[in-house]
């Protein structure tokens, strides 16, 4: 297997192609943007490692929520290291809770590729997204109160 870098074009047809699953709530689509030992962490939870774990989080976290909207506003690509920064606004639409008006959070995503393009798809080995998660918990709570 040999290395090579993302290129710009790649990269942005990755992201739209990512967010879209993620916007979608499709928990299998969602992790088979991970390598099998991947990381990944949201905000300040504990950080998850491997494909499997990472799906259940995903599922975990999907089920707050009745729909999710990224607005992607930025993106910056460091090809070197195969590493891509999105600066995104989250529109969180709370499952169950009376009130449809979605909570926005702006957040950053951190997403470290593997080294080469495993059978025409580029795989997250680290992913991060800074955010503060608590809107959205404050007002889960209040959905099972």
């Amino acid at each position: 297997m040999s290395t090579r870098t993302i290129t710009r074009e790649e990269a942005i047809r990755l992201t739209k192609e990512f967010f879209a699953d993620v916007d979608a709530l499709r928990v299998e689509e969602t992790g088979s943007y991970y390598d099998e030992d991947a990381l990944c962490q949201f905000g300040n939870q504990p950080i998850v490692q491997g494909k499997n774990e990472i799906k259940k989080l995903l599922a975990d976290w999907y089920d707050l929520f009745d729909s999710m909207y990224h607005d992607n506003q930025t993106l910056n690509l460091d090809a070197e290291e195969n590493t891509i920064i999105t600066s995104q606004l989250v529109e969180y639409v709370i499952k169950a809770h009376g009130d449809k008006n979605p909570v926005v959070i702006p957040s950053m995503s951190y997403m470290k590729l593997a080294p080469s393009c495993n059978g025409g798809k580029w795989k997250f080995i680290d992913f991060r997204v800074y955010f503060d998660t608590s809107p959205i918990f404050k007002k889960v709570m209040t959905t099972s109160s």
